[in-house]
């Protein structure tokens, strides 16, 4: 008996010790689910990346104006007969029949080297919410916040020091407060021509990655897509703002153009902050699809939407407004078939030199760049064409230098031609991104504009001292000087 009582308390003591060793493993193991725990909510708790723009560049308050009230919410009213208007000239696709060359551009790059990091929670006011991952279809505008925009301007290269990228930037800014300074009390811009001046003025903006609640210039932002909502819904979807046709002279399918790609970028924009605007979807389905029936049979675009020719320069407005439907996340039924139809006429245009005519294949300077910038934004990829049409842009400089107050200096060249050589990227891009930013950034007036190139013979409104004069010029430069963040280079070398 008194063996058994000992080899009961043995067994006793036994398990207390095993449940010693017990409580203290769990207690050790729950310090650890602790630790580890903590550690997971203070880093969910840092604070989230910023998407704003422009906190690395900034011009001192007095150079700013002042804000305007808080950004509007809310829709405009149209009324009925404006709706029904609307809805009822909004045009049918035509069926496409012609053959189609496969787009091989299949996802979308970020710069090289540079990492986007998305933040955990919801971003405060005033961004809803994080834009979205850079690897859909929008992403190609994500350089634009400020996480992204810091990188492709460093990897889009000004060279290794920092002043050039504080020039351009400073450039951009006091241009986007002459420009919120200038805007018509509607909420549109110019003198004339308001739908292409609106839309322009409009797309630099957005390129800088402002929207409708941004600090400075959200109500700027807000107060335009107002006008447009307004006045293109009641032009039956016409962002020329005309009621009936297409205008007197060239300029409304330009117009149309320029207006369809603004519209398109506001509402990428919108979507890439967590808030897309369903406001604008109805108006913009509208306009892309007047592009859409508009195009010709050999896959371009002309004056009136007349399909009997095609004009180069008309057709590169088309596609980038297309592009941007494309970005949208919409699926509006054509609109990649008609991207990929216009290639073709693109082709059509382009000579064994690699340059590109105005209607028929011949080598014009002026045009080349509209030609490899579509090709290259569409399809992505650089082939022995591209490289031609490189190498005849970059030879023309003896002929056509980067300055600008040259009797053959030409804003409208340059503009597609300092996006269609970042583009594609190598010695080419450097060799002209060396020249072109710093005569741009030199040409500035003080008050923010670009004025007259008095001895230019290319365009009455790179000459004239009209206020819609001031307003292309300027929004051409800005839109240039803010290439380095607004696409993402298609590829690198």
């Amino acid at each position: 008996m008194h063996t058994t009582t000992e080899s009961l308390a043995s067994r006793m003591h036994e398990r207390l010790a095993r449940s010693k060793f017990l409580t203290v493993s769990l207690a050790l193991h729950a310090a650890i689910v602790v630790l580890l725990g903590g550690i997971v909510v203070v880093r969910n708790m840092e604070p989230p990346v910023d998407m704003t723009s422009g906190p690395s560049y900034s011009l001192p308050d007095a150079d700013l104006p002042k804000p305007k009230d808080a950004p509007i919410e809310r829709p405009p009213e149209f009324t009925a007969d404006a709706k029904s208007a609307a809805t009822s000239a909004v045009p049918q696709i035509p069926p496409l029949t012609i053959p189609v060359i496969q787009t091989t551009l299949t996802t979308m790059q970020i710069c090289p080297g540079v990492h986007f990091y998305l933040p955990r929670t919801s971003l405060q006011p005033p961004i809803a919410t994080a834009p979205v991952a850079p690897t859909g279809k929008a992403g190609d505008m994500f350089g634009r916040f400020q996480q992204g925009k810091d990188g492709c301007i460093r990897m889009t290269g000004k060279g290794n020091t920092p002043e050039p990228t504080d020039a351009t930037e400073r450039a951009v800014l006091r241009a986007l407060a002459w420009l919120q300074k200038i805007q018509n009390e509607d909420g549109s811009w110019g003198e004339r021509n308001r739908g292409a001046m609106t839309g322009l003025a409009l797309l630099c903006f957005l390129g800088h990655g402002e929207y409708g609640q941004s600090p400075q210039f959200g109500f700027t932002v807000n107060r335009a897509i107002e006008w447009m909502l307004q006045n293109g819904t009641a032009s039956g979807s016409r962002l020329s703002m005309t009621r009936d046709g297409w205008g007197s002279g060239n300029s409304g399918v330009y117009e149309h153009g320029i207006g369809t790609y603004a519209l398109g970028e506001y509402y990428t924009m919108t979507m890439l902050i967590g808030k897309p605007d369903a406001r604008v979807v109805e108006l913009f389905r509208g306009a892309v699809t007047h592009i859409l029936e508009g195009q010709g049979i050999d896959g371009g675009w002309m004056y009136d939407f007349d399909k009997t020719q095609s004009d180069t320069s008309v057709s590169g407005w088309q596609v980038q407004a297309l592009k941007t439907a494309h970005l949208s996340g919409l699926k509006i039924p054509g609109v990649d078939t008609a991207l990929d139809r216009a290639m073709l006429n693109f082709q059509r245009v382009q000579t064994d030199k690699g340059g590109y005519g105005y209607r028929k294949a011949e080598d014009r300077w002026s045009l080349t760049g509209v030609g490899l910038l579509c090709e290259l934004f569409w399809r992505g990829t650089r082939d022995t064409g591209s490289r031609r049409s490189v190498e005849f842009i970059m030879r023309g400089l003896e002929e056509f230098p980067i300055r600008y107050q040259h009797e053959k200096a030409d804003l409208y060249a340059w503009y597609y031609h300092t996006q269609a050589l970042l583009m594609f990227g190598g010695s080419s891009w450097k060799k002209w991104n060396e020249h072109f930013s710093v005569e741009i950034v030199k040409a500035q007036s003080a008050e923010g504009s670009w004025p007259p190139m008095a001895n230019s013979a290319h365009g009455n409104l790179q000459k004239e001292s009209s206020t819609t004069g001031a307003i292309y010029r300027t929004t051409l430069c800005v839109l240039m000087l803010e290439s380095y963040y607004r696409y993402l280079p298609a590829n690198r070398e």
